[in-house]
C-alpha cells in the first residue's frame, strides 16, 4: 500500500523545515521559525503584532515570544495605545538579505534533484495554495 498523500505532504514539509532549520542554525545561529517571522515581517512591515500573527497563521502569543527573543532583529513601537507595531531593524534586514537567497537556492536544488521541473512545481503548488486559501476564506 502506498503512503497516504496527507502523511507524505506533512513529512516533506517537516523534512524541508528541519533541513532549513539545521542550515540556518549552523550558518546564521537562527532557527527556521525565527527566519520565517523575519521574512514575513520584511514583506508586511510596518505591521501590528496581531497582524503579523494573522499573516503567519501563528497565535499572537507565539509572535510575542519571537519578538522577545529577536530584539536585535525586530523593532517595536507602540504609537497607538497598546498596539505594538513591528518593523525590521537594520540588522534584521541584513539577516533576511543574507539568508533568503541561499535558502531559496537550497530548496530549489532539492526539488530539481528529485527530477521535478521547478517552474511546473511553482505553478502546480500555487494552484493548490489558492484552492486551500479559498476554502479557508482567505485571499492570499
Amino acid at each position: 500500500m502506498e503512503p497516504l498523500l496527507t502523511t507524505q505532504l506533512h513529512e516533506i514539509v517537516w523534512l524541508m523545515d528541519r533541513h532549513a532549520d539545521r542550515w540556518l542554525k549552523d550558518t546564521y545561529s537562527i532557527s527556521f521559525a525565527q527566519f520565517h517571522v523575519l521574512i514575513a515581517l520584511q514583506g508586511a512591515a510596518p505591521i501590528s503584532q496581531k497582524g503579523l500573527a494573522e499573516c503567519l497563521f501563528y497565535s499572537d502569543a507565539a509572535v510575542s515570544h519571537m519578538v522577545k527573543i529577536l530584539p536585535e532583529y525586530i523593532a517595536v513601537t507602540s504609537p497607538i495605545g497598546r498596539t505594538r507595531i513591528l518593523t525590521l531593524t537594520p540588522k534584521g534586514k541584513a539577516m533576511v538579505k543574507s539568508c533568503a537567497l541561499p535558502l531559496e537556492k537550497m530548496f530549489c536544488k532539492t526539488i530539481e534533484k528529485a527530477g521535478i521541473n521547478l517552474k511546473n512545481y511553482r505553478v502546480e503548488t500555487n494552484k493548490i495554495r489558492q484552492i486551500l486559501f479559498k476554502m479557508q476564506g482567505n485571499k492570499k
